[in-house]
């Protein structure tokens, strides 16, 4: 019974996506979803007879069920109807290493930033580290992301806890939401510095807050191209983030500082070089060249360019839906 209703409810699923789009005229199906990705292709590729692209923003979640369905979307792709891409050279690498689509067929289009809109200070860095009751000679890092295991805010907190007992004069400001905050805020009240680490919830004005911070530190387990990295850089500040996925690609050369993923001595031991103004000055100059690199006007062109090989030459992938 329950078999024939889950193969009723996919065909609906299929129905209903391929009839909304071809209702909306869209003209192309942009795709960052690797859930149900059958299903996707046969409502996209075969019902609508539109063509699509889709982004791999990482591999490390993609269990058996999608990688059938991986699978599966190359066998519904005709010729010029489907574009495989990944955010970063590193997930290129997951993707080919995962046969998800046949070799060599990934194309990589990072994500970007406007750059220019981070130059400069948005507000008095002082108004944030007032409200955080931040001393002035305090060193502030900043962080941000989702709230969980990913994310490896455990590691930040437990290095910040090796360099308080070390008697460095830090705090840290989290930006970022999710199912793990109460699990960090018992982690933070157990290594006894809730009154240097600070969870700000979501922030509406990143900007700001990333003027107010001295260094910026992502410390993830795993990353595709994480877009916050890339906003600190443009912002000026000298980073300190994990050895992982496309980061090596965003901070190499000299664009900040790298530890290995899951080590609190090391984190600590790299947050300990950012205590040094003269050292975050020098680190910084580099920090805004890094940047420049996946400024979003160059990062969107690459993507056009993929539309405009996918669509029909009377379309132009400036004027066009995309979904």
């Amino acid at each position: 019974m329950w078999g024939a209703t889950a193969t009723a409810l996919r065909r609906v699923f299929v129905r209903r996506l391929a009839t909304y789009l071809q209702r909306q005229g869209v003209g192309i199906v942009h795709s960052h979803v690797v859930t149900a990705l059958d299903l996707q292709a046969e409502a996209v590729l075969v019902h609508a007879g539109l063509p699509w692209v889709l982004t791999f923003h990482g591999s490390k979640s993609i269990g058996e069920c999608e990688r059938r369905g991986c699978r599966r979307v190359t066998a519904h792709a005709r010729a010029g109807s489907l574009a495989v891409t990944a955010v970063s050279e590193a997930v290129r690498r997951e993707v080919d290493a995962m046969a998800l689509v046949p070799l060599g067929t990934v194309l990589v289009t990072p994500g970007g930033v406007d750059v220019t809109s981070f130059r400069g200070p948005q507000r008095s860095p002082s108004l944030l580290r007032a409200e955080l009751g931040i001393p002035a000679g305090g060193v502030l890092f900043g962080a941000a992301g989702m709230l969980g295991p990913v994310k490896g805010h455990d590691i930040l907190v437990a290095a910040a806890k090796l360099l308080v007992r070390r008697g460095a004069d830090i705090y840290v400001a989290i930006a970022g939401e999710g199912d793990g905050r109460a699990q960090l805020e018992g982690l933070i009240a157990r290594a006894g510095i809730g009154k240097r680490i600070h969870l700000l919830g979501l922030v509406a004005d990143m900007k700001a807050f990333l003027c107010a911070v001295d260094a910026f530190v992502m410390p993830s387990r795993s990353e595709g191209l994480p877009l916050a990295l890339l906003e600190a850089l443009a912002a000026g500040l000298p980073c300190v983030a994990s050895r992982v996925g496309g980061i090596p690609e965003v901070l190499a050369p000299g664009g900040g500082i790298m530890v290995e993923p899951g080590s609190p001595v090391a984190l600590a031991e790299a947050m300990g070089h950012m205590l040094d103004s003269s050292r975050r000055r020098k680190i910084a100059e580099q920090s805004c060249l890094a940047a420049q690199r996946y400024d979003l006007r160059a990062t969107t062109s690459a993507v056009a360019d993929v539309y405009d090989n996918l669509m029909p030459a009377r379309y132009n992938a400036h004027d066009i839906s995309a979904v």
